[in-house]
């Protein structure tokens, strides 16, 4: 198993590094320009989400509605069960077979000054049982990060301070499981 998972790792981190470069040249910075926070050293990881059978009349949600708070998120997922809120109304994202489902998150929604938007995205508890394996793309812990000089001028100034890596993921992490302690 653990050859299977480090390969799906591997071709994830370097998908995501892709993708980066090329939201990065579309907000004006040389497509490099974000690499420095993720290479050598990054804080990325793959989790592999279970979900029970649920078969009550009114469906718990599997997670609740939240934003990633990393760069990027690649979702494998095997059943309709993930929905992305748009001007109030949640809509399912049907899984393709053979593709992944990728989600903007904080950090990109920071760095683009609003350009991307993380969406608020759920999981809805289904009648099956099911998986997902979501691949987050995190930077280094040193990794501060603000809205890109592209992306400010005059008529768009900076919406977001300055923010530490480490420090908004400790505070996401205590926001996520505070009900938990």
């Amino acid at each position: 198993f653990r050859p299977i998972i480090q390969a799906f790792y591997e071709a994830c981190d370097a998908l995501s590094l892709r993708l980066l470069r090329i939201m990065a040249r579309n907000l004006g910075m040389p497509p490099e320009s974000l690499d420095a926070h993720f290479r050598p050293a990054h804080t990325s990881f793959v989790r592999f989400n279970y979900y029970p059978k649920c078969s009550q009349p009114v469906k718990p949600l599997g997670v609740n509605p939240h934003t990633d708070s990393g760069a990027l998120t690649l979702l494998l997922q095997d059943a309709p069960a993930l929905e992305v809120s748009r001007n109030r109304t949640w809509w399912l994202v049907e899984p393709v077979p053979g593709a992944l489902t990728v989600n903007i998150g904080d950090m990109m929604q920071v760095w683009s000054n609003d350009e991307y938007a993380a969406p608020l995205h759920r999981v809805l508890a289904t009648e099956e049982e099911r998986f997902s394996a979501p691949f987050f793309f995190n930077p280094s812990y040193a990794t501060n990060y603000a809205p890109l000089p592209s992306v400010v001028d005059p008529r768009h100034p900076a919406r977001y301070r300055s923010i530490n890596w480490r420090e908004f993921r400790d505070q996401r992490a205590a926001g996520d499981y505070a009900d938990a302690g």
